[in-house]
Order: C-alpha cells, then structure tokens, then sequence
C-alpha cells in the first residue's frame, strides 16, 4: 500500500530526527528506537555491516570518534512512496584516525545521498552514497584534479 501525505511527512520527519539526533548529537541510545531490528545497510565504504540497529551504533560511534563535531545539514527530503530519499552534506574536524587516515588537523566538507526505506515508523534499509575520495583528499591534504571534461570546460 502506498503512503499517504500524512505518513510521507510523518517518514521525512523521521529522517530529520534521525540525522539530528543520532548523527549530529550522537545519541546512539535513540538508534534502536529509529530504526528496525532487521535493518539492512548498503554503503559502498563499509560493505560490511551487519543488519539492525547495532551495527549503525558501531559506526556512528566510530564517526563521532575520528570527528566529534560533525554536523549533517539535509539539504533536500523527498518521500517517495515507502522511502525518502536525502541529499545531504556535512563538515568536521578530524580528531582521530580514519579509515586509516591519521589526523593532521584537517577539517572536511562532503555531500552525499542516502536513501532510507520505512516501515511501521522505524527505518528497515538504508542506501548511502557519498563521496569517500574527496574526504580522503581533504584529510590528506591532496590537492584533486578535476575531470579533464571539467577543465576542458573552464579554458576552452
């Protein structure tokens, strides 16, 4: 059965808690609350991750780490039938080790997508994608070239 308006806007406010209380806040306590026992997490970064609630404590945990003022702004929601889908973007301090990245006092600024399915008000999948590469080049310091379509673009 397709959501009506009101269980849309009930699924997208969902998500806002979610990002602001667990992801921006850290309160790993809230997670079990969100997000179903069964969830399943695809994130191209961390193929591992087991179903349910604890292994995105494990890994919210692990953010929260390596930065703990990171800050996720939702830049757009759109509910489409059992899923909101989320453009997204966040910015941090690197504190400690990431993904094998030592800290150099570097702070970062990624955006991603994540796409969140929901059933009986809790989140049963998550799809993440963002944008491993250029963290990685913001913590290291490296400076990344643009596609040679981009640069093209910009003398030609």
């Amino acid at each position: 059965m397709t959501p009506g308006p009101r269980e849309r806007d009930c699924n997208i406010r969902l998500v806002h808690r979610f990002t602001h209380e667990c992801w921006n806040r850290g309160n790993l306590a809230l997670v079990p609350e969100l997000v179903a026992e069964n969830c399943q997490h695809h994130d191209r970064v961390f193929p591992t991750m087991a179903p349910g609630p604890a292994s995105l404590q494990r890994l919210i945990e692990r953010v929260h780490r390596a930065f703990p003022d990171v800050t996720f702004t939702i830049l757009e929601a759109t509910p489409e039938d059992d899923r909101v889908r989320v453009h997204w973007s966040a910015t941090a301090n690197q504190a400690a080790e990431f993904l094998g990245i030592p800290v150099k006092g570097k702070s970062a600024s990624i955006t991603g997508t994540s796409l969140y399915r929901i059933e009986g008000a809790k989140i049963v999948e998550n799809r993440m994608k963002w944008d491993v590469m250029s963290l990685m080049a913001q913590l290291m310091g490296a400076v990344v070239a643009r596609p040679a379509k981009e640069r093209r673009r910009r003398t030609g």
